[in-house]
């Protein structure tokens, strides 16, 4: 059985990941989810240990959920400090990294906003294909559904 405690309104283990892993025979790591440079170093170790041989690796990424579980036409009053979430916000992970691309001279502003024009091309592509898309048939509800 395991206790939980509250880290700035978040729900979380008392216990470090490292020692929910150890307790089943493997390592754990606990890293910065919003750090995708220690993201990838991490995986990348994970990954080259399994390919040994070696078993898995549990790997908790920490990061913040910035809005609500589900988006609807009116969204519920926000019940967390505006520090807090601001907080999190100012560790963007796409910021982050795109602002280590740019100081690493692999990326120029100029491509962030090709990029960045790019992807917004194909979100809008996507959704006008989801909105002429036909509604899918109730029938097929539980297709593919085993209990």
């Amino acid at each position: 059985h395991t206790r939980y405690g509250t880290v700035t309104g978040v729900q979380t283990c008392a216990l470090p990941i490292s020692v929910h892993a150890a307790s089943y025979g493997l390592p754990g790591v606990t890293i910065d989810g919003n750090d995708v440079l220690a993201v990838r170093e991490t995986s990348s170790e994970a990954i080259a240990r399994a390919r040994r041989g070696e078993g898995p690796t549990l790997i908790e990424c920490k990061t913040y959920r910035w809005y609500f579980h589900a988006m609807r036409a009116v969204r519920p009053p926000e019940t967390r400090p505006a520090d807090e979430v601001a907080a999190w916000k100012a560790r963007d992970p796409i910021a982050r990294f795109t602002t280590h691309l740019i100081a690493q001279r692999q990326l120029s502003e100029s491509d962030v906003g090709g990029l960045q024009r790019e992807v917004a091309r194909q979100l809008d592509e996507a959704v006008a294909f989801a909105e002429a898309s036909p509604f899918p048939d109730p029938k097929d509800l539980l297709a593919d559904m085993y209990a």
